[in-house]
């Protein structure tokens, strides 16, 4: 394939909305928030002085508590290093070869081979592509590719 480059630039709020992929512990995050979510409501709904007894239900509604805002702690973190960041707020230029994918941007440039990539998803007008820890470690917007260009992704890596 013939080079393809292209200039974007995120938002705070599409950076935001698909941080979640940026964590190899998904998994983990969504338990702790459903166990949250359930705990919180059984806790109250149970009589801590018959059923539980000594300190166990202060400890359980403290970690139900942390389970439900977590996710907007992490959330908020994400925010605030996007705004700390000028590679991330500004336009970054990436050129797609047959070698792997190439960024230019304010104060860095990274060049990534196509065997670091494991694994791209194509999501909410995003086509995120994961490293094999299942990190989505390349953020590109999937309107600024023409359909060769997202055939030749498709091609190199497989569907998450």
């Amino acid at each position: 394939m013939e080079p393809y480059t292209f200039s974007q630039q995120l938002t705070e709020e599409e950076y935001a909305k698909h941080s979640f992929d940026l964590l190899p512990q998904r998994r983990q995050l969504v338990f702790l928030l459903g166990a949250g979510l359930v705990l919180i409501p059984w806790a109250f709904w149970s009589n801590f002085h018959e059923n539980l007894a000594g300190k166990g239900p202060v400890l359980f509604l403290v970690f139900a508590t942390i389970g439900i805002y977590l996710p907007f702690g992490f959330r908020q973190a994400v925010k605030r290093a996007f705004r700390a960041s000028t590679f991330l707020r500004n336009s970054v230029t990436y050129t797609i070869t047959n070698d792997g994918v190439e960024a230019r941007g304010v104060g860095a440039s990274f060049q990534v081979a196509w065997d670091v990539y494991k694994t791209q998803r194509e999501k909410e007008g995003m086509v995120l592509l994961y490293n094999a820890s299942g990190v989505a470690i390349t953020f590109l917007k999937k309107e600024q590719f023409t359909p060769k260009a997202l055939d030749f992704i498709r091609y190199k890596l497989p569907p998450a």
